[in-house]
Formats: structure tokens, C-alpha cells, sequence
């Protein structure tokens, strides 16, 4: 269970669980070629709770980071909030909870009506390289109400260590928020 921006409201809560490691085979369409791959895979599913959506500060920013070394970390970031929590996942599986890292935004970018940050400085001490900077791959799409991404993640030297998949919410950097119709009850 996981307070939605709020450490002392304990209703803005959800439940988010992964799957981060799973082996995955099949056959993959493209414009009518058939491709056969292999790779790892991940199932994450995040529901319930009576958090709102349209409250803006529930809204956040995730980050899931895979480093080519099998390491794992999942951030889900509150910046203006200053609430962080996270997790990171060794090689054989063990993991720890990350709530004192710092992610800070390095620029921005524009979808949707939205202000979104865009390339991102990760410190987590005693993890990794403790220091990462998350470079957008793409320019990123927004979905309904979600700004998606993949990134490079690059240690301090600036080699590639692995990639970040990355989904941004508009309440994170913008006050208004244009589509609260969405989420009334019908």
C-alpha cells in the first residue's frame, strides 16, 4: 500500500505490486513481418485505495530503471510534495526500500496542455553508482491523462548502464488541471 502523496492522510492511499523479472517469449508483428523475441518482461498493476486522480497532489512521477547488470530500481516520485518511495532489487532478487533518494528534474517538455520534466539527475546513496541521470530516448507520448517515455540511464561517467521506462502525471509541474471530467462519476 502506498500514501498517494500524503504521508499523514491515510485515505489517499493505492495498491501498486510488480512482477519485474519475467521470462518472456513469443512472436512480435510489425507492419506485417513476424519477429521471434525473447527478453525479459515486466507486469506492474497499481488500483484500488481511495486515492483521487484529479487531486494534484496524488499525482506523480515513476520511473522504473533496468540496468543491463539485472539490478533493478522503481521510483514513485511526489516532487512537489517532497515525498519519495521507492524500491531496489539485486541480482538474486533481495530488495530494499528507497525513500531517501532525490530526483531532480534537468529539463522540460510540453504535451497536452501539460508542463512535463523531461531528463532527469537520480541520486540513491548507497545504491548503484548512487548517482544517474536519466536521458529521454523519445520525445514521449501523452495517453489520456499519463506523459510515457523510455530513457537511457547513464552512470557518472556517462556510459549507458541500462533503460528507464518513465510515466509522468500533468499535477506534478501544472496547477490546473484540464480534464477532471474525465474521472467524475457518471
Amino acid at each position: 500500500m502506498l500514501r498517494m502523496g500524503y504521508r499523514d492522510k491515510p485515505k489517499q492511499t493505492t495498491y501498486y505490486f510488480s512482477y519485474t523479472n519475467l521470462v518472456s517469449t513469443g512472436t512480435l508483428v510489425l507492419e506485417g513481418k513476424k519477429f521471434q523475441v525473447t527478453g525479459k518482461s515486466w507486469f506492474d498493476k497499481q488500483g484500488g485505495g481511495t486515492y483521487k486522480i484529479n487531486d494534484r497532489n496524488c499525482n506523480w512521477e515513476w520511473v522504473s530503471m533496468r540496468f543491463f547488470d539485472d539490478e533493478e530500481v522503481m521510483l514513485f516520485a511526489f516532487p512537489h510534495r517532497d515525498y519519495y518511495y521507492g524500491t531496489y532489487i539485486g541480482k538474486t532478487g533481495e530488495y530494499k526500500r528507497l525513500n531517501e533518494y532525490k530526483m531532480t528534474s534537468l529539463a522540460f517538455t510540453e504535451a497536452g496542455n501539460y508542463k512535463f520534466s523531461f531528463g532527469w539527475q537520480v541520486n540513491m546513496k548507497g545504491i548503484k553508482d548512487e548517482e544517474n541521470t536519466l536521458r529521454p530516448k523519445i520525445q514521449g507520448q501523452f495517453n489520456f491523462y499519463f506523459f510515457e517515455l523510455l530513457a537511457e540511464i547513464l552512470d557518472k561517467n556517462n556510459t549507458l548502464v541500462g533503460y528507464a521506462v518513465i510515466e509522468l502525471l500533468p499535477g506534478v509541474y501544472n496547477k490546473k488541471l484540464y480534464n477532471f471530467r474525465l474521472f467524475k462519476r457518471l
